[in-house]
């Protein structure tokens, strides 16, 4: 039999080298994602941040010492309504107006009449506090003519719709509130005309007339104004 032997403690132990716990280490394939990550963080930052400081450098080397124009205001919208075609005049008040016309070419201020009794109220032929035409508007339209007979008031109506009127909203009616001002030029504004609108206005106001409403600054010369429904609303001079 062999004798089994027995080795003491202190044997043991001094056989037995001194073990210590091992540092924890990142595998090779996680640090690698890691330096990977921090990598791809870093040039978002970089993309984010880059453009706008150079933006930024841009706009301020472009304006260093230069004055920054304050933005220009916007062009005017021109309000002045356009001449309306005659083809476009309702039925009513193309009718009213070849009325005028027919008296008006015959010579005689009389032949007026009838257009007038179309109205179930009479024009309006002088401002209110010339009350003379409420009267016999005839007799008003007569007087109130250079000649005495009419015959200067019948010209006047015959050049003022010898041009296109201006088309302008009145009332509260919506069917019927349209009123056809002559000529156009009434509403146009006089110190722009074109050379169209300009030769219009030679053609159908005296010289001296001319001066006054360029001296007035606004249209002071006669307007005839008629509805679309027909009705005759006014003749007269605006002073």
């Amino acid at each position: 039999m062999h004798s089994s032997e027995r080795h003491s403690p202190a044997e043991t132990t001094a056989a037995t080298p001194h073990m210590t716990s091992p540092r924890p280490q990142l595998s090779p394939p996680l640090l690698g994602q890691s330096i990977r990550l921090l990598s791809l963080v870093l040039v978002v930052v970089a993309i984010v941040h880059r453009p706008a400081a150079a933006g930024t450098n841009a706009a301020d080397a472009s304006t260093h010492g230069k004055a920054v124009s304050a933005p220009a205001d916007p062009a005017p919208v021109a309000s002045a309504p356009a001449p309306e075609p005659l083809a476009n005049l309702p039925r009513p008040a193309r009718e009213m107006i070849d009325a005028i016309l027919a008296a008006v070419h015959t010579g005689s201020i009389e032949e007026l009449r009838t257009a007038i009794e179309w109205n179930e109220l009479k024009p309006i032929f002088a401002p209110s506090t010339e009350a003379a035409s409420d009267d016999d508007p005839i007799e008003f339209l007569k007087k109130a003519s250079k000649d005495g007979k009419g015959a200067e008031t019948l010209s006047i109506i015959d050049k003022l719709l010898s041009v296109a009127p201006a088309r302008q909203p009145l009332g509260r009616d919506f069917e019927n509130n349209t009123v056809y001002v002559w000529p156009y030029l009434a509403e146009r504004p006089l110190a722009s005309l074109s050379p169209t609108e300009e030769a219009d206005l030679q053609r159908i106001v005296p010289p001296d007339e001319i001066a006054a409403i360029r001296a007035a600054g606004r249209w002071n010369w006669y307007r005839l104004t008629v509805g679309a429904d027909g009705t005759w609303h006014s003749f007269m001079k605006h002073e």
